[in-house]
């Protein structure tokens, strides 16, 4: 809320957003927290967004930390930023009293997930301080949850003037984070959603699959990489979603 010089108390955007948001109100605020750790008015990167999402109440559940490792508590931080996390922002991650550790370890795996690594070499990646070496799980968990907030936490920087990806690249990144999938067929999984399971869409990628025109003059290899059925569906698919 703002005072006005009558000692009026007014509303501000951010706290009407907070209030009408589908997320916590700690989460708006916590954001908006997090974003003092950038320049204002900055541009802000997809990596940003997801990284800005892991302050949220949402995402504050456990994922599995080498807390004893001097490696662990340094390689995320660092790892984060390699992937496009603007380097302040790791700074920020204590914010609301939460785990900058486990913030900065889950970024990276909605991150990787939202690539085209193969899950086995995520697990490898993240759990290579851990006994335990399965993390598929937790992995999706992080993914899914930060699609569900990403929407809000982009509003959340609009608000705060911060300048953020286009409604379409939201688009993208969601359907990217639900499914795990690097940005290159964001627009293609739009269109054909979730009837693709991770690893077909993958195997597209690796053949450089990643529109419809080239799906069109994909042939057998199409067929060779999901089975006739599913080919046949897709093709009706995206048929469909030229059509409208």
């Amino acid at each position: 809320m703002d005072i006005e010089p009558d000692g009026r108390a007014t509303v501000t955007e951010l706290g009407r957003y907070a209030g009408e948001s589908g997320i916590e109100v700690r989460s708006v605020t916590q954001v908006s927290s997090l974003l003092r750790y950038l320049p204002a008015n900055a541009t802000l990167t997809e990596p940003d967004l997801v990284a800005l999402a892991q302050v949220t109440v949402e995402l504050d559940f456990y994922f599995p930390v080498a807390r004893k490792s001097r490696q662990e508590q340094f390689r995320w931080p660092q790892t984060a930023m390699g992937m496009g996390v603007s380097a302040s922002l790791p700074q920020g991650f204590h914010v609301g009293g939460g785990d900058p550790l486990s913030r900065s370890k889950k970024a990276v795996a909605a991150l990787m997930f939202a690539s085209d690594l193969p899950m086995a070499n995520i697990e490898s990646i993240l759990m290579q301080h851990m006994p335990n070496r399965a993390a598929a799980g937790p992995v999706r968990a992080v993914a899914a949850r930060t699609r569900d907030v990403i929407d809000a936490v982009a509003t959340i920087c609009r608000v705060r003037g911060y300048q953020v990806p286009d409604e379409r690249a939201l688009s993208h990144l969601g359907v990217r984070l639900e499914i795990g999938l690097p940005p290159q067929i964001g627009n293609l999984a739009l269109q054909i959603g979730t009837r693709l399971a991770r690893v077909h869409y993958l195997a597209l990628v690796s053949k450089g699959l990643t529109s419809y025109e080239k799906i069109q003059d994909a042939g057998e290899t199409l067929k060779e990489l999901v089975g006739d059925d599913l080919a046949q569906e897709i093709h009706l698919l995206l048929q469909s979603a030229s059509n409208t």
